[in-house]
């Protein structure tokens, strides 16, 4: 499923669009909220465990909300179905150079996962806020 605007205004309108939280390093993962990336094995979690794909990357995609008076990054993970995206989590705009910070952080994780795995990492998209 795409991350849409739409899709944001559900989230929120459910209580599910709830505020950020920090990276976390839980030992054996990074945590982002619920969202995590393995840190010995080339998988993601977000409730259940996954394998991570050569596309797999984290971005960040700006939305406005403007009848909820909502705005900001959504941080959004990418697997390898251009429709498969997860939303993680999101930034006020305040926040996103430290939202960035994570993302780059987190994608070389991600890319250091899958080459230790054997398996060559798709190149990142040029622009993160795609």
């Amino acid at each position: 499923m795409t991350i849409t605007d739409d899709r944001l205004r559900h989230l929120y309108k459910s209580n599910k669009l709830e505020g950020w939280m920090e990276l976390h390093d839980a030992g054996d993962e990074w945590f982002l909220g619920t969202f995590s990336i393995h840190k010995f094995a080339p998988m993601f979690r977000i409730g259940w465990g996954f394998d991570l794909a050569p596309e797999s990357h984290l971005l960040r995609r700006w939305f406005e909300l403007p009848d909820l008076g909502v705005k900001g990054w959504a941080i959004i993970f990418h697997n390898a179905d251009p429709h498969g995206e997860i939303f993680v989590g999101w930034v006020p705009p305040e926040r996103k150079d430290a939202a960035d910070r994570w993302i780059a952080f987190l994608n070389g994780e991600i890319r250091d996962r899958l080459v230790k795995a054997g398996k060559t990492p798709a190149p990142l998209p040029s622009d993160p806020t795609r």
